[in-house]
């Protein structure tokens, strides 16, 4: 069965080193080897770990008000 997550091609700009956290704008390539970053599962933007972010994944303020219940 496949999941909408496995054709998204977000994961390539954290291994090629440009991706920009949606908190703090902070880029991956400027942080230390080996730190923590998590993907919004709407949005697919990127948060590093020191952002309050505790998961590998997460949903985004902004994408938690978009989703109508």
């Amino acid at each position: 069965m496949e999941t909408e997550f496995e054709n998204d091609d977000s994961d390539d700009d954290i291994r090629d080193g440009d991706a920009e956290c949606s908190f703090c704008t902070g880029l991956f390539s400027h942080d230390k080897h080996g730190e923590k970053w998590a993907q919004c599962v709407r949005c697919y933007c990127w948060a590093r770990g020191d952002c309050g972010i505790e998961e590998d994944y997460f949903v985004r303020t902004v994408c938690r008000k978009s989703v109508k219940l």
